[in-house]
């Protein structure tokens, strides 16, 4: 398991590393946001392997773990892949496996949780405005901003 937890971090982290590399740079190129995007493609997948195993011979809080993990890979990737309603639903999965997780094992163990479920949470604001702007509700926002 934690080989696969390893392989899934280390893709994310160099997925990661290259979307930063790609704003900090003066001309950015498509092709290094098809590399993040391919690197945070196999952290989803060694995520997907992990939860499967977990889900064979884990207990139960781990096949949770692996769950809300998975989701929030799954909305990662698609966030980079401004795939907006499929990263909503992925990350708010993972936000609400967070916080039960973080509740059931009371106020000395849920600080980790609870970091992670506000590393999220301004993802989802971004999914959520992205949405809003799809659908064209940017424009009445925008004149209530400037009123």
């Amino acid at each position: 398991l934690s080989v696969l937890l390893l392989q899934a971090e280390r893709c994310w982290s160099y997925g990661m590393e290259l979307k930063e590399l790609e704003a900090a740079a003066s001309k950015p190129t498509k092709r290094m946001k098809r590399f993040a995007i391919r690197k945070l493609r196999k952290a989803s997948k060694y995520a997907a392997i992990l939860h499967e195993i977990c889900a064979e011979v884990a207990e139960d809080r781990t096949i949770l773990e692996s769950e809300a993990y998975l989701a929030w890979m799954n909305g990662n990737l698609n966030l980079e892949q401004e795939k907006w309603k499929e990263a909503l639903q992925s990350l708010e999965q993972a936000k609400g496996l967070y916080e039960g997780m973080a509740k059931a094992l009371g106020p000395g163990k849920w600080a980790m949780f609870n970091s992670r479920v506000e590393e999220i949470e301004p993802s989802i604001r971004f999914c959520r405005y992205n949405l809003s702007r799809q659908a064209g509700e940017n424009a009445e926002q925008l004149l209530s901003l400037t009123a």
